[in-house]
């Protein structure tokens, strides 16, 4: 019994052993299977991911794409705008201009005829002057003709008072030292 329950024991091992190594074989199997679905499921998510990247990408280029072209119409009216309105700043700088030309004219024109008139004034008051000059050059010297004459008669006349100072202190002496 011993060699019986023995034998069926190794027998039972032996049916172990198989059962065991078909199952490592079939743990392998699946292993591999499992490694293979995986990569497999891997190129497929890898592809999908790449596929729907890309449409996204595409997606995302052609809306930019829509949005740039729609800001640069935009900016081209508004550069339309800035275009117009500066040209009808211009205009309106140009008739400024022109009305200021007209008016530094009208105030130009005046300036010469207020001009003209000091220049007659400065003239005429050179000729009073120039008369002036002469007038008081000539009564300058009349004065000194005068003067001199006045002088020469002062002088002439001092001179005979003291010649006859001189004659009555002479004659004051001659009384004095006869007395």
């Amino acid at each position: 019994m011993s060699d019986d329950l023995s034998a069926k024991i190794l027998e039972e091992l032996a049916a172990l052993r198989r059962t065991t190594e078909g199952l490592e074989a079939k743990q392998e199997e699946l292993r591999l299977s499992l490694q293979s679905e995986i990569r497999q499921s891997g190129d497929e998510l890898r592809l999908s991911l790449q596929s729907e990247i890309r449409q996204s990408g595409d997606e995302l280029r052609l809306s930019l794409r829509s949005e740039i072209r729609q800001v640069a119409e935009e900016l081209g009216a508004k550069q339309e705008d800035l275009r117009l309105g500066l040209q009808q700043v211009a205009q309106e700088l140009g008739a400024k201009v022109d009305d200021s030309r007209r008016e530094f004219g009208v105030i130009a024109e005046g300036l010469r005829s207020e001009i003209q008139q000091v220049a007659e004034g400065v003239i005429l008051n050179g000729e009073r002057l120039d008369r002036f000059q002469t007038e008081t050059a000539r009564d300058f010297a009349e004065m000194r003709s005068m003067l001199r004459f006045s002088h020469g008669d002062l002088d002439r006349r001092l001179r005979t008072v003291e010649d006859a100072s001189e004659s009555h202190e002479t004659r004051l002496q001659r009384l004095e030292s006869a007395a």
